[in-house]
């Protein structure tokens, strides 16, 4: 059967969901799913995207993500493709770790972008430890929507959805929470206004969603040159001055360049490595790690930091 072309948008945002192939869990132990929060994160930070939630079962994964400009099929491509390497390797077999191609629904409207986020979080509640308090899941957003959990690896974005109920974090917190455990009780008007009724409480607990979030959000536009990239690095990062006989020193230069040039040019490992005089594809993949490593611990502003100059 021949595979419909995906949907894209490059402002848009996804809902996406990820399953194993039958014969195997996609997450063996909680080592596992760590592992693939640590590759999201990763991935995260080479592509400047923006994870609102997430939820990671035994064999199937849902992900809601704003692109921000980026290509949503290279983000779920590195994601993908480093995972079931290490799966594979971790369990000594080769083949498909992932059913297929991951699934993507564009999410339009912030009344559907609501429904989505709660429909991940609330995953947790088939199973029986969770029925009724699926905040205390621990592979789920959930807990840090509601201050419950540390967001240890730096994934989740939750100003923006909680915005949308009220800019008074502990008020939004509420309201979110009562939007998710009391779904059927939920009405939309026209106007967007929702209003939420505890059970067993004659009050309600009202709110104006703003309908306009969507369209004012910030992104990254990702064709700027080579050259300008490559530039601003030496200029910004290192004074104007490489200095080719220090080895480590040179490395971390291309490294901050290889992350930057896929993120803001949308460069292959090939192209990057042409731009860069790096024969091996390999060498490029093991410096984009060092230059994510270096961007989450010394320049974590760097992109902002472009940005900014090249107004």
């Amino acid at each position: 059967m021949a595979r419909f072309a995906r949907v894209k948008n490059i402002l848009g945002t996804y809902h996406i969901m990820l399953k194993s192939i039958s014969e195997i869990y996609l997450f063996r132990s909680s080592k596992d799913k760590d592992k693939f929060l640590q590759i999201l994160n990763k991935y995260k930070t080479i592509y400047k995207v923006e994870i609102y939630a997430y939820c990671l079962m035994d064999n199937h994964v849902h992900i809601l993500v704003y692109c921000k400009g980026a290509d949503i099929s290279k983000f779920m491509h590195g994601v993908n493709l480093s995972y079931a390497l290490y799966y594979n390797k971790k369990y000594n077999r080769s083949g498909h770790v992932f059913s297929d191609r991951f699934k993507s629904k564009l999410i339009m409207d912030e009344v559907y972008l609501l429904n989505c986020s709660t429909y991940i979080h609330n995953n947790p509640k088939d199973i029986k430890k969770y029925k009724g308090s699926v905040e205390n899941y621990s592979y789920s957003s959930l807990g840090i929507y509601l201050g419950k959990l540390k967001d240890k690896y730096d994934l989740i974005n939750t100003r923006f959805i909680l915005s949308l109920f009220s800019k008074d974090l502990i008020k939004s917190r509420i309201l979110y929470v009562n939007f998710l455990k009391n779904t059927k009780n939920i009405k939309l008007s026209s106007s967007f206004t929702l209003s939420l009724k505890e059970n067993n409480s004659s009050s309600d607990c009202t709110t104006d969603i703003n309908c306009n979030c969507m369209g004012k959000r910030n992104f990254i536009p990702r064709d700027y040159t080579s050259d300008k990239i490559i530039n601003f690095v030496k200029k910004n990062i290192y004074s104007g001055k490489i200095n080719m006989l220090n080895k480590n020193s040179y490395r971390n230069f291309k490294s901050l360049c290889t992350v930057l040039l896929k993120c803001l040019c949308d460069l292959t490992y090939n192209e990057i490595g042409k731009r860069l005089n790096i024969i091996n594809v390999y060498d490029c993949y093991k410096l984009c790690n060092n230059g994510v490593f270096l961007i989450q611990t010394k320049h974590n502003d760097i992109v902002e930091r472009f940005l900014q100059s090249a107004k």
